[in-house]
């Protein structure tokens, strides 16, 4: 029941938010929104010393919430 909630959720936006830290189902989620041509905004710091090159398919990553707010108007 759970996957099919948040397919449905998926499949019914147009953007996607990934909230960091966010592990490996919350990051498959974003990528399969990508795949599904979602924007995509990731908010939060990604984790020091670890780079994710996958991120560069983020319209935008806010390290703010105020930014994330601006970006998503």
């Amino acid at each position: 029941h759970a996957f099919q909630s948040d397919k449905f959720g998926l499949d019914w936006s147009d953007t996607v938010v990934l909230l960091l830290p966010a592990g490996n189902s919350s990051h498959l989620e974003a990528g399969y929104g990508v795949g599904q041509s979602k924007e995509l905004f990731i908010y939060g710091e990604p984790i020091r010393g670890k780079y994710d090159a996958m991120y560069g398919f983020a319209n935008e990553i806010c390290e703010t919430w105020d930014e994330l707010v601006e970006v998503l108007k």
